[in-house]
């Protein structure tokens, strides 16, 4: 079980057991956003389609992982896009065994390469 806290969704920190089915969702988000990879080789129309499905897919993975209420899902619809992705990939990266260190490190490895 993991503590995963999120604070620009929520104040509390949750539980997140890491079951068939949280982890099948994490790993159906990752195929989902893998596709987006190569979405500028698509049509402009499967863009937008991929992009619309993507978004659906991180809103709906958020809500069922961090168990989101009503309130909280109108904070996340409020959030910028690159922000809702950064952190539906923390949590994931929390639910695959990366800790809150590992990925603190990475982050600031990748901002030292940049």
């Amino acid at each position: 079980m993991e503590t995963i806290k999120v604070p620009e969704i929520t104040n509390r920190a949750v539980q997140v057991k890491q079951t068939n089915k949280i982890m099948r969702a994490t790993f159906d988000l990752q195929l989902q956003m893998a596709k987006i990879d190569d979405a500028d080789t698509r049509p402009v129309v499967e863009q937008i389609g991929l992009l619309s499905t993507t978004t659906e897919a991180v809103f709906d993975y958020l809500t069922l992982v961090l168990k989101l209420t009503k309130k909280e899902q109108a904070h996340l619809d409020e959030l910028e896009m690159e922000e809702t992705v950064h952190i539906a990939q923390y949590v994931m990266a929390r639910l695959l065994g990366v800790s809150d260190e590992q990925v603190a490190e990475s982050e600031s490895d990748q901002k030292s390469a940049n």
